[in-house]
């Protein structure tokens, strides 16, 4: 899986790291739990479950900007 975001599973939480800039936010509640494309739940430590995560960030570079790097999603997204 490529993109810009990438997740890391640290032994008490994720956290989304942004491959272009180096910068890393942990991510909040909810994130143990996701469903993979087959609509079958993924849970943490289960085969997919970042891969499912990762997928789901990259989807939308600017949304996932606005929510975890709200400063560069600013920089990015400036007229000037």
């Amino acid at each position: 899986m490529s993109g810009r975001f990438v997740v890391i599973e640290y032994s008490s939480f994720f956290a989304v790291h942004d491959t272009r800039t180096g910068e890393e936010h942990p991510m909040g509640d909810g994130v143990d739990a996701i469903f993979s494309e087959d609509c079958e739940p993924l849970s943490p430590g289960t085969t997919g479950f970042t891969d499912a995560w990762q997928e789901s960030l990259n989807a939308n570079e600017d949304e996932t900007l606005e929510a975890y790097f709200p400063d560069q999603f600013l920089v990015e997204n400036s007229d000037e």
